[in-house]
């Protein structure tokens, strides 16, 4: 399934650059991608992953467990901001004396 919407998103996103009038090549690029990170985050989260680190590691698979984990927040954390950033663009009016970000 991975390979198919990586190979997906590749042909959308070339689609975009040789199509440029249409909209829908861009939009299914983005939902190609984003569906691949989807998977790409759930895969990292299996438990087998984390066994796998130990496997590696060793003894010292908590540091890396714990820099797995701080990448992973960290990504929580950008996608918590782009959604607030966004949520404010829509949400603000441009007449508003809020509206210190346009």
């Amino acid at each position: 399934i991975s390979w198919v919407i990586t190979v997906s998103a590749f042909t959308s996103l070339a689609m975009a650059l040789i199509d440029t009038h249409r909209w829908i090549w861009r939009i299914m690029f983005a939902v190609f991608l984003a569906l691949e990170q989807l998977i790409a985050g759930l895969c990292m989260l299996n438990m087998s992953f984390w066994y796998s680190t130990y496997v590696v590691y060793g003894h010292a698979s908590g540091l890396a467990n714990a820099a797995n984990l701080g990448i992973i927040s960290a990504g929580i954390g950008v996608a918590v901001f782009a959604v607030i950033f966004v949520g404010l663009l829509v949400i603000v009016p441009k007449t508003s004396a809020l509206n210190v970000l346009t």
